[in-house]
């Protein structure tokens, strides 16, 4: 509609909290045999007493034989990424992480089809996009999306704010959408941590923040007390 109308339009393509955010609800494959589920539970509860004991090589273990079973449980997923993420493997467990999301029943953040989607209509409509994570990967550790920059599901922290705020106005000023390039007046950029302070944006108002943000989380308890804990 826009396009249709001469209007310029500029959409961020969406990025969601992968790290620190477990799936909502997960469910089994349909075609698993009683079988082939009764030993998948015995694996994955198996695999969650090792882990609460803190032997996370033993749960491994039994993680990957129940992942074997049935790959598409969003929290296993979540929970061999978890690990692996420990462990230093990043690369595998940005893979899980994805795949947790994904395989989420209860969609919540952006999916891999729908992400797909973003490419095809740049290909097919011209649409135009910034690519919100690699703005915010270099900031987040191990490059995986997450606390502190993304602060529950898909909401930003205020430095995730700031990255993006700055690469928004980057790249329309690039487009001279509003004002030559050259009129733009970034040396007169200050760190957002100094804006902030002007906006009288302190400890006690972020403590407050956090408490109600805590209620948010409902029967996410996991959430709720990481929450209290900031």
């Amino acid at each position: 509609l826009a396009q249709e109308s001469g209007i310029r339009t500029l959409f961020f393509k969406p990025v969601g909290n992968l790290k620190n955010f477990a799936p909502t609800h997960s469910a089994h494959q349909e075609h698993l045999s009683k079988e082939q589920l009764a030993k998948w539970k015995k694996l994955y509860a198996q695999g969650r007493k090792a882990e609460k004991q803190k032997d996370f090589s033993r749960a491994l273990k039994f993680y990957t034989k129940a992942y074997l079973i049935d790959p598409t449980y969003a929290h296993l997923c979540f929970r061999m990424g978890k690990i692996y993420f420990a462990q230093g493997d990043l690369e595998t467990a940005k893979r899980l992480f994805q795949e947790a999301r994904d395989y989420d029943t209860v969609i919540v953040r952006a999916t891999s089809d729908m992400l797909a989607m973003f490419d095809e209509l740049k290909e097919e409509r011209n649409l135009e996009f910034i690519e919100t994570k690699k703005i915010l990967e270099p900031e987040a550790p191990g490059g995986i999306l997450g606390e502190p920059i993304i602060e529950d599901n898909v909401h930003f922290s205020l430095k995730g704010h700031a990255l993006v705020g700055r690469a928004m106005a980057e790249e329309i000023a690039n487009r001279n959408w509003i004002a030559p390039r050259q009129e733009w007046q970034f040396q007169r950029e200050r760190p957002y941590e100094e804006i902030l302070g002007e906006l009288g944006v302190d400890q006690g108002l972020l403590f407050s923040v956090f408490i109600k943000t805590a209620s948010y989380f409902g029967s996410r308890y996991d959430n709720r007390i990481r929450y209290a804990q900031k």
